[in-house]
């Protein structure tokens, strides 16, 4: 009786403290803002910070997916999104990836602006909004990262 208790004891033992693996990829995601942009300001967006100080360095994290958003405060406003990357390690050099422009009046330009890069290899990300108008807009990104299994 004594070996019964004791096997039961380590079998669940050993069930309980094993883990079990979901095959679904990892998400890391954020959101960043919303930012006031004014009449020719730049405003950039740290993926995984408020600023390059703080921001999350990129390692082997797979796909990237970010969208930017414009929303009008006064008036019709126009911005131009960019999606940009740097490879060094103090983020020097950043090279542009993805280039949209928004109008928050318009339904031909559009107020998002989508990306996906399913082969990240940067270590660095931002989103640099430019103000192309005279008004003031408000802007937002939100990005995850999908790990590839």
């Amino acid at each position: 009786m004594k070996r019964v208790l004791f096997s039961l004891i380590a079998i669940c033992a050993f069930a309980f403290t094993t883990s079990v693996t979901a095959q679904a990829p990892l998400l890391a995601a954020g959101e960043i803002g919303p930012d006031t942009l004014n009449n020719a300001e730049t405003v950039y967006h740290y993926f995984g910070g408020t600023s390059f100080a703080t921001a999350r360095r990129l390692k082997d994290l797979g796909s990237l997916e970010a969208v930017g958003r414009l929303d009008s405060l006064t008036g019709t406003t126009n911005a131009t999104a960019t999606l940009q990357y740097a490879y060094d390690l103090a983020g020097t050099i950043w090279y542009d990836a993805a280039s949209t422009s928004l109008n928050a009046g318009s339904n031909t330009l559009g107020r998002f602006a989508r990306t996906e890069d399913t082969e990240l290899t940067a270590t660095w990300a931002r989103m640099k909004y430019e103000s192309t108008g005279t008004q003031t807009s408000k802007v937002q990104t939100v990005w995850a990262f999908k790990k590839r299994l």
